[in-house]
Formats: structure tokens, C-alpha cells, sequence
């Protein structure tokens, strides 16, 4: 978050931008994804897709990315 909002007035000129959003404090004090959204959204970025997904093993030793089981932690946003 602080780098995007150091750098509103350079997004204010792309077109596209992807960001890595966070559903539960993972890094601390990090945003979580509706904080990221809202913030896209004032500047006029909309969803235009979801592009990685990340998942937490529900259980200690589970591969989460192995049928992508487990809790969903991290989102990969597309925005245009």
C-alpha cells in the first residue's frame, strides 16, 4: 500500500497494473485485499481479472498447491 500510494500520480497514467493482495495479515501490518480494492477503485481501476491464487494448507505437511486445497490467503489482481 504504501508504494501505491507513492506512486498515485504515475498510476493516474498506465493503463494496466497487477497486484499481490493479502485475505489475512500475512506480512504484518501489510493491507488486506479490500483495502487494496477500495484503493484501486477511487482511482478508477476496476477488475479485470484474478490472475494467481495462493492457498494455506489446511493441514501441516499438505501441498497447497497440489489441487489448490486449503485456505485461500493471497490474491493476484489484474486491474485496468
Amino acid at each position: 500500500m504504501l508504494a501505491l500510494k507513492g506512486a498515485t500520480e504515475t498510476l493516474r497514467t498506465i493503463d494496466v497494473i497487477v497486484t499481490e493482495t493479502s485475505n489475512v495479515e500475512y506480512n504484518k501490518g501489510a493491507p488486506e485485499t479490500l483495502e487494496i480494492l477500495n484503493f484501486m477503485d477511487r482511482l478508477g481501476f476496476k477488475i479485470f481479472d484474478i490472475t494467481e491464487t495462493h492457498r494455506k494448507p489446511l493441514r501441516s505437511g499438505e501441498d497447497s498447491h497440489a489441487g489448490g486445497s486449503g485456505v485461500l490467503f493471497q490474491l493476484d489482481f489484474l486491474f485496468v
